[in-house]
């Protein structure tokens, strides 16, 4: 704990009565003393499992925000890769595949564009998205007629399917 044998000894005897910070925060820590009943001697003496629970999980969300803290980092990937980590540590399985899959602010802006679509708009959005998505040329500057046409191109091995079928939008790979 970091404390001599001697001065646990002083301690124990009553030849010392005040404790030192570091030791008080010590004790809390290593043998999960209350910190009331250590200060006070009233109530019980040990933390309840809730007790110890909580602070191992503020531990590890300690430990957590420390690793997360990383130059040139933007706020928002810190705070991700910090769930990330305290779940992981944690063992939290279903709030680490919640964190792994959380979207970003851009990916949000998406997301709030594409539900403000009409119907129509939600097709060539998704169109649009597979073809840049596939590295083809995105075709701007087409005449009015040509935003319904169904677009096909292969790319790679693959042959990337766009286009819309009884208005919905449909993208297939093969």
């Amino acid at each position: 704990m970091g404390v001599s044998l001697d001065r646990v000894k002083s301690l124990t005897s009553g030849k010392a009565k005040n404790l030192k910070r570091e030791e008080g925060e010590a004790l809390i820590k290593k043998l999960h003393i209350r910190g009331d009943w250590l200060a006070t001697g009233e109530g019980p003496m040990l933390q309840s499992e809730g007790e110890r629970e909580l602070d191992r999980r503020m531990d590890l969300l300690k430990l957590a925000s420390g690793k997360a803290q990383i130059a040139g980092l933007e706020s928002h990937y810190m705070r991700a890769l910090q769930e990330i980590l305290f779940f992981a540590e944690l063992g939290d399985a279903v709030a680490l595949r919640k964190a792994l899959t959380q979207l970003q602010p851009d990916e949000m802006a998406l997301v709030g564009s594409y539900r403000n679509c009409s119907e129509d708009g939600k097709v060539r959005l998704i169109q649009q998205a597979a073809v840049l998505s596939a590295g083809l040329p995105t075709g701007q500057g087409k005449s009015a007629g040509a935003e319904n046409a169904v677009n096909q191109r292969a790319v790679g091995d693959n042959a990337i399917q766009i286009g819309s079928v009884t208005g919905k939008a449909r993208i297939k790979n093969r």
